[in-house]
């Protein structure tokens, strides 16, 4: 009968029993081990975040009350006297008054405005120190354009007084004038104001378009021209 090889002590040593092989934990080819379960404690900490958690279903012996927001002025006022502010009244901020309005803001009131001085007037109700003339037109366009006093009062009346400017009223003044038109060469400078067409009254510069259009040629024109020490002309290009 064969006998079987029988090995030495020092062979049996270096047997490695597959139970006994440690995993390789860098070898990303080996077979994952799953690890061993846990045991779970019946009284396990439950997680405050709920991460991963089952919802949580209150039971018949705890049942959950509909939340009602609490006023927070108890815990900032706890807060404020905890600082050293005191207590606070809440009450003493709610202001149950009404706004009364203490001096009237209308701008309709126009009582401080000074008023024109009648003695500055000529018997024509005019600036004194200004000149009257006349020109005669022929041609159909006069070659000027008009404007009440107030509009050319920041402008052509820049350095003329308030009383200069309240007394030419709403009459046209002479703002544009074209090179070479009638008006030009009849000597009609800028700013004089124009009175009359024909003998007609012209108190505004709608009346001026008016009765320059329909009045026939020839016609006479009667202008006020200012005086250099009522106002100085500013001219603009």
């Amino acid at each position: 009968l064969a006998l079987a090889p029988t090995m030495s002590s020092s062979q049996e040593a270096a047997v490695v029993t597959p139970q006994a092989q440690v995993a390789n934990p860098f070898d990303i080819f080996a077979t994952a081990v799953a690890p061993a379960a846990q045991p779970v404690a019946q009284n396990a900490p439950v997680d405050p975040f709920g991460f991963g958690a089952a919802p949580h279903t209150p039971t018949q012996g705890s049942p959950v009350s509909a939340h009602s927001p609490t006023s927070s002025l108890p815990e900032d006022d706890d807060f404020w006297a905890q600082m050293g502010f005191g207590q606070i009244d809440h009450a003493a901020n709610v202001s149950t008054g009404s706004i009364t309005p203490t001096s009237d803001l209308s701008v309709s009131d126009t009582s401080f405005e000074p008023e024109v001085n009648p003695h500055s007037l000529d018997e024509r109700g005019l600036p004194l120190g200004g000149e009257y003339y006349k020109i005669r037109v022929t041609t159909p366009l006069l070659g000027a354009i008009f404007s009440s006093a107030g509009e050319v009062r920041n402008t052509l009346y820049k350095t003329a007084s308030f009383q200069f400017v309240e007394s030419l009223k709403n009459r046209p003044v002479v703002s544009f004038r074209i090179d070479g038109s009638a008006a030009e060469t009849s000597g009609v400078g800028i700013g004089d104001v124009l009175l009359n067409v024909n003998n007609i009254c012209i108190p505004d510069t709608d009346t001026a378009v008016k009765v320059l259009s329909e009045t026939p040629r020839p016609m006479t024109l009667e202008f006020y021209a200012p005086g250099d020490r009522q106002v100085h002309i500013c001219k603009t290009e």
